[in-house]
């Protein structure tokens, strides 16, 4: 196994639950015979803007808008290195029966070596590739729909983006209905901390939330940020 153990240090910040988060998950038969799903979200890692490879010889540097071609940079790939070694100490990484990502690079690499140690593959969804739908925004419902589908008792990591996972936890968008955690009713931010816009703010943020009977539940988020690194910051 590749990622990082005990040589690089962490710092964890831990925002638990510590007052009443629940809320009635309607239309749903999520975590029912009192078995609940357990879900890990957490954003994609830091990223960097890449040429792509046409295949012809040439090469598109971007595609309308130039997050279509992002990909992890070195920063990054130490952060998806970081979150497999957080889920492997904790154990949780062979409980996980399944891990999903969006038809971005930049989501699926941030899991890959979490999926690595659980011996799980990747399942994309959202689209058909990286260039195509451009948005993130198609890969909020197909999300939705997975965790719909997940059975009672499993466990399931889910990497999304800074525009879209305040959706899929919250109340979700025009087309699906969310988890319905108050996502928008976090005047601390201690738990869904956000930029002006309302989307995710930080990199290395881990949120568990479980589902018993229909009801959605916001257990604890975790930031893992690095102490020592030596690595250029070119994500901000």
């Amino acid at each position: 196994m590749s990622f990082i153990k005990t040589l690089v240090p962490v710092a964890a910040l831990l925002v638990a639950a510590t007052a009443s988060t629940s809320v009635l998950a309607t239309d749903n038969n999520w975590g029912h015979d009192n078995r609940p799903v357990t879900v890990y979200f957490t954003r994609h890692a830091e990223k960097q803007t890449v040429l792509k490879d046409l295949g012809d010889g040439n090469f598109m540097e971007d595609c309308g808008t130039s997050k279509c071609n992002e990909e992890l940079n070195a920063k990054g790939e130490e952060r998806a290195e970081l979150l497999a070694d957080w889920f492997f100490r904790r154990g949780v990484a062979y409980e996980l029966d399944a891990v999903y990502a969006t038809h971005k690079q930049r989501t699926q690499q941030t899991v890959a070596p979490t999926a690595d140690v659980a011996d799980l593959p990747v399942i994309v969804l959202g689209g058909e590739s990286d260039l195509s739908p451009e948005s993130t925004t198609p890969s909020e419902c197909p999300t939705i729909e997975a965790i719909l589908s997940t059975p009672p008792g499993d466990t399931i990591l889910v990497a999304g983006h800074s525009g879209t996972l305040y959706d899929i936890m919250g109340d979700g968008n025009d087309d699906c209905t969310g988890l319905g955690l108050l996502t928008d009713s976090d005047p601390s931010s201690h738990r869904f901390p956000k930029r002006d816009d309302g989307k995710v703010r930080d990199f290395g943020d881990i949120w568990k939330v479980s589902i018993r009977n229909g009801v959605a539940k916001f257990r604890y988020r975790v930031n893992l940020d690095f102490t020592r690194l030596n690595v250029v910051d070119r994500a901000r």
